[in-house]
């Protein structure tokens, strides 16, 4: 079971809920974090607070997603303080 270049953290928790595999010196701690993950179409999630499904997704898709809140669709960020005076302002 080489690594392969798209191996990231998921890997391990994926092939632990897909197939059971894991390393035998790891099987409690597989057990105790892949308890909190959960497999939906072969993607990833976390439960979050509250129950809520969490994806689990890989740093260039999260650096993409934060490029576009800051910069793309979402438009500009202005600020902490330029949002609060227009929302004081409204």
């Amino acid at each position: 079971m080489a690594l392969t270049r798209d191996d990231t953290w998921r890997t391990p928790i994926i092939k632990y809920l897909e197939l059971g595999i894991y390393k035998p010196e790891e099987e409690k701690t597989m057990r105790q974090q892949c308890a909190r993950y959960t497999l939906i179409s072969r993607d990833l999630y976390r439960r979050g607070y509250f129950r809520l499904l969490l994806k689990c997704i890989t740093k260039e898709l999260a650096e993409f997603v934060l490029q576009e809140i800051h910069e793309g669709v979402c438009g500009s960020y202005f600020g902490m303080r330029t949002m609060t005076v227009k929302k004081c302002i409204k």
